[in-house]
């Protein structure tokens, strides 16, 4: 970011022009790197709002030319309560006074569509698939967990559970 001429001043907009080219739902990548961000340090980010497809179908500008930026000066200011490891995930687990969500799409929330090794959630998760809106609410006391459903699902001690028979 430093050598695309960002500051911790100038604000930032990511968007999901990837899942755009693709045609996937599935990519939150907006919301990961506005995410990723925050961890470091950065709170002048923002998500496009309709994404890259409403930004495009409005006929707003766009263009495929690279830029040249002179050298600016991010600082990382590291933010480790905003992660959560896979430890601190399994502690939470019947713990009420931690909600887990669950902040991919309903149909690999339920279950329906496998995505990672193992379908289906984290025990006692909740789905809200923009989390970030909590963020944005006000909600200060929110952590990711970075490992996600990859590093949960791939180890096979770990309990899962679905909306449907397996």
């Amino acid at each position: 970011l430093q050598a695309h001429t960002q500051t911790t001043s100038s604000p930032l907009v990511t968007t999901d022009w990837l899942a755009a080219q693709l045609g996937s739902p599935l990519l939150p990548c907006a919301a990961r790197v506005w995410w990723m961000l925050r961890l470091c340090g950065f709170d002048n980010c923002f998500v496009l709002d309709g994404g890259w497809r409403k930004w495009c179908k409005e006929g707003r500008a766009v263009s495929s030319e690279p830029t040249c930026w002179p050298p600016g000066s991010f600082p990382i200011r590291p933010r480790p309560h905003l992660l959560a490891d896979k430890q601190q995930v399994q502690a939470a687990l019947g713990d009420n006074k931690t909600l887990l969500l669950h902040a991919l799409p309903p149909p690999v929330f339920s279950g329906a569509l496998k995505v990672f090794a193992r379908a289906g959630r984290i025990p006692g998760s909740r789905n809200v698939f923009v989390a970030l809106a909590l963020v944005m609410l006000g909600c200060d006391n929110v952590a990711l967990y970075d490992g996600s459903l990859a590093e949960w699902t791939a180890d096979p001690a770990l309990p899962m559970e679905t909306d449907f028979p397996q």
